[in-house]
């Protein structure tokens, strides 16, 4: 299975504001954003990403949507919990998905990335950077990444990375 980390984020690496906010995110990264879970037909989000947000935005697409949490977590119709990354890739794959989309937060990706999961990198680079906030990744790892392209979208641009293995 092919894995993607997508993100949409300021230029100097952060998600969201420290409280959670995304206001300085355009509308047209939400389009894109349902565009490629559309295509993917899945999408992995964290509990605290799930908690952030208001899942019944995701409705309107038809995707497998699969939240990784630990700990118990009571979740929307519609919504799988995995226990681990490697649990959401698991059931992804008998589902029958030749792709999982990850759009977690910096917990999550980092985890995904730690554990060696992730095949590409889509970042979504829009022009507001903020001073402080929560990054994409979090916690102490390395990892080689290959440039594939940058492609503009009407609010920025696109940075694809293959990961190093």
């Amino acid at each position: 299975m092919k894995v993607i980390l997508y993100a949409t984020i300021s230029p100097n690496g952060f998600i969201a504001r420290e409280n959670g906010d995304e206001d300085f995110l355009p509308d047209s990264g939400w389009d894109a954003v349902k565009k490629d879970i559309a295509e993917a037909g899945n999408f992995i989000i964290g509990h605290h990403t799930y908690k952030l947000i208001e899942p019944q935005i995701f409705d309107e697409i038809n995707a497998t949507r699969v939240v990784v949490s630990s700990q118990p977590i009571q979740v929307r119709t519609g919504y799988i919990v995995a226990g681990s990354p490697n649990e959401a890739i698991e059931f992804l794959t008998k589902e029958g998905h030749q792709t999982a989309l990850v759009i977690g937060g910096s917990g999550l990706n980092s985890s995904f990335m730690k554990l060696g999961l992730v095949d590409e990198l889509h970042f979504y680079v829009v022009p507001h950077i903020i001073g402080t906030g929560i990054p994409i990744f979090a916690g102490d790892f390395e990892c080689e990444l290959e440039f594939v392209s940058n492609e503009p979208f009407a609010e920025g641009f696109i940075s694809k990375y293959e990961v190093g293995r």
